[in-house]
């Protein structure tokens, strides 16, 4: 069996993929081998969260990431982004609009859900979107009765393709996964 480390904060270096996985990515809406620039939105960016979340993701660096900060506050939003420089922007848009949501996530890479509080949520409406657009998606979910919502999705997103990563938040999120052995 073989071993594969996940590391946080590790470089994502696109590198070809074995023929097999290269057939079931090209069916996926991107792939890692795109010579395109890659686009990370990040919804309630303009948040506490969502803005460490993007400020973290310009301090990488990748001349080839570009940071869409997501929310409704377009003169906020707009001004936040000009503070990550030239590779970002503002995308406004409404998590409760399912027609809005699933245009902002046209053409992105990954999604990162910071706009909460989850527990004002009893919809899933972000990942369902991520689903049904077939975007990577990532939450910081800290709520326990919408992270089990979420687990609802398993099937649809493993049927889509999506990679959907549930409250990798704050608490405790993230720091669980620093270095986390799988075995392939």
């Amino acid at each position: 069996m073989a071993m594969l480390v996940v590391r946080a904060c590790t470089p994502l270096i696109p590198t070809p993929l074995p023929a097999a996985v290269g057939e079931a990515a090209s069916m996926n809406k991107s792939s890692t081998c795109s010579t395109r620039a890659a686009r990370v939105l990040v919804l309630g960016g303009t948040g506490r969260v969502g803005w460490s979340t993007a400020t973290a993701l310009s301090k990488l660096r990748r001349p080839d990431l570009n940071i869409l900060i997501g929310g409704r506050n377009r003169e906020k939003g707009k001004s936040l982004a000009s503070k990550l420089g030239k590779r970002s922007e503002f995308v406004q848009v409404d998590i409760h609009d399912a027609s809005m949501l699933e245009e902002a996530l046209c053409g992105v890479d990954l999604v990162v859900h910071a706009a909460g509080p989850f527990q004002r949520e009893d919809k899933c409406t972000v990942l369902e979107a991520a689903i049904s657009t077939k975007t990577p998606y990532v939450d910081v979910c800290d709520d326990v009765d919408y992270s089990w919502r979420a687990k609802g999705f398993h099937k649809q997103a493993e049927a889509s393709g999506v990679p959907a990563i549930i409250t990798a938040g704050i608490c405790p999120g993230v720091s669980n996964c620093l270095h986390i052995p799988f075995t392939l």
